[in-house]
């Protein structure tokens, strides 16, 4: 969205024969990606993390993320169902 910004004013300055933008990057945020199976990747900060590790850390981002939407109990119930499920199908 950033980039988007910047490359429409710049166009605009461009056409205005005005002096462009220079885009300064964001900085970077934490991630996870799930690969498949009990594997994922992460970063964050400067750590990366790979293969199991990252699935757990992947899995307990998902219970905070139900935990902020839901009460305690239901955030628990629907992410043990969920971790279950993701298990029964690996």
């Amino acid at each position: 969205m950033s980039e988007a910004k910047v490359v429409a004013r710049n166009i605009f300055a461009d056409l205005a024969h005005q002096p462009k933008i220079k885009y300064i990057p964001a900085k970077s945020f934490p991630f996870v990606i799930p690969i498949g199976g009990k594997f994922a990747v992460a970063q964050v900060g400067p750590f990366k993390i790979f293969g199991f590790p990252a699935w757990i850390l992947k899995m307990l981002v998902e219970f905070h993320y139900f935990h902020s939407i839901l009460p305690f109990g239901a955030a628990f119930k629907k992410w043990v169902k969920s971790v279950w499920i993701y298990i029964k199908n690996d």
